[in-house]
């Protein structure tokens, strides 16, 4: 019986594949949850039960709290170290992308390694974006309909202007932080996912109430769209702006690492590397030829 339930349990695995597109889903899932949570953590309501004035529980009151020293504030330090520790947990993996942006960045920037194709980077944001709204909806289901959706008010192009550029600068910064740190001549260290956690910590403590401070697709969808669900659709107008934002960023980044990676990247690609052998190994013949 003992042998029979082992060699169940054996077969009870996912191939490299489908355990990086589960991972994707999983490690969104964690961080944006971990931010929508702690936001909401700021506005709360408690009741209170006083039991003073007797032992025996004879004199009670209920009185209800409202307050906002909760943790909203920390909601940047709480996301990044979530983001921190899911891409230390799973990063081994996938490569601990958890962000549409960091998806596409790796598809389109020239590497030594095996590159991430076009339908497994396709799965890759799939699985975030399904995260992301199972972290939304779990907010919602837990916490009600009071976390925060990046939107602003349209007051003019100076508004239209600060939104795009933050989101567009930021989202820039937080993916050549992950293809300098995973992807270069550098990606075997031991502090990839530090660098990444804070980079985001950072990113959203600098600009996140502007509004805007995702600096990811999926989480910033995900947010507007649930939102909607509860009646308030005016976010979903100016979703094109940080969705635009994000992809110019991330654009921009993987730009930036071919052209600065190369000058620093002694290591030829495999395919390189073999023309380099083969024609070192026919030089001695071709010598010998003529003489």
């Amino acid at each position: 019986m003992a042998a029979h339930e082992q060699s169940i349990l054996s077969r009870m695995y996912f191939n490299s594949y489908k355990s990086a597109v589960i991972v994707e889903f999983l490690g969104t899932a964690l961080y944006v949850a971990t931010f929508a949570l702690a936001a909401l953590n700021s506005n709360y309501e408690m009741d209170i039960t006083d039991y003073s004035g007797s032992h025996s529980g004879a004199s009670v009151s209920n009185t209800t709290r409202t307050g906002t020293e909760g943790t909203g504030h920390f909601a940047p330090m709480a996301g990044g170290f979530m983001l921190m520790a899911v891409v230390f947990a799973f990063a081994y993996i996938s490569g601990g992308h958890f962000n549409p942006c960091i998806t596409i960045a790796t598809t389109l920037i020239r590497t030594n390694s095996e590159p991430l194709r076009w339908h497994k980077a396709l799965l890759y944001v799939l699985a975030q974006f399904a995260g992301a709204f199972a972290a939304v909806f779990y907010a919602l289901l837990t916490h009600g309909t009071g976390f925060p959706v990046p939107h602003f008010a349209w007051t003019g192009i100076i508004e239209f202007l600060r939104v795009y550029l933050t989101e567009s600068v930021f989202t820039f910064v937080l993916a050549s932080i992950v293809l300098h740190v995973s992807a270069s001549v550098q990606k075997d260290n031991a502090f990839y996912g530090f660098a990444t956690g804070m980079g985001l910590m950072a990113g959203s403590m600098c600009v996140g109430g502007i509004p805007g401070g995702t600096f990811n697709p999926a989480h910033t969808t995900a947010l507007t769209v649930v939102k909607c669900f509860t009646g308030q659709c005016m976010p979903v107008l100016h979703l094109w702006i940080y969705l635009s934002a994000n992809v110019i960023g991330t654009v921009v980044a993987a730009l930036l690492y071919n052209t600065v990676a190369d000058a620093i990247d002694p290591e030829p690609a495999p395919g390189e590397a073999a023309d380099a052998a083969v024609a070192e190994a026919a030089a001695p013949e071709e010598m010998k030829a003529r003489e």
